[in-house]
């Protein structure tokens, strides 16, 4: 069964005209590269070995060599609110 469809909704819906297998991620503390998509997730291929799915938003960094593509992760001012 082909993921095509998966990739353009995932594409479509989250606004990453440039997804692709093969683009290098980040997510928390974990990195790789997407190898398919499945079910509204990127499947990635951890540099730390095996697999994992996730969000198309959640804390994600996408990048194409050393640039950046688009940065999901959340941001902190250092401010002290408390």
């Amino acid at each position: 069964m082909t993921t095509n469809w998966q990739r353009e909704y995932i594409m479509e819906t989250y606004a990453l005209p440039f997804l692709r297998k093969g683009l290098n991620i980040k997510c928390g503390q974990d990195s790789g590269k997407i190898i398919g998509f499945c079910n509204g997730k990127i499947k990635v291929k951890l540099d730390s070995g095996g697999q994992a799915f996730f969000h198309p938003t959640w804390e994600m960094i996408y990048l194409k060599g050393n640039e950046v593509l688009a940065d999901f992760t959340t941001k902190t001012t250092g401010e002290n609110h408390g």
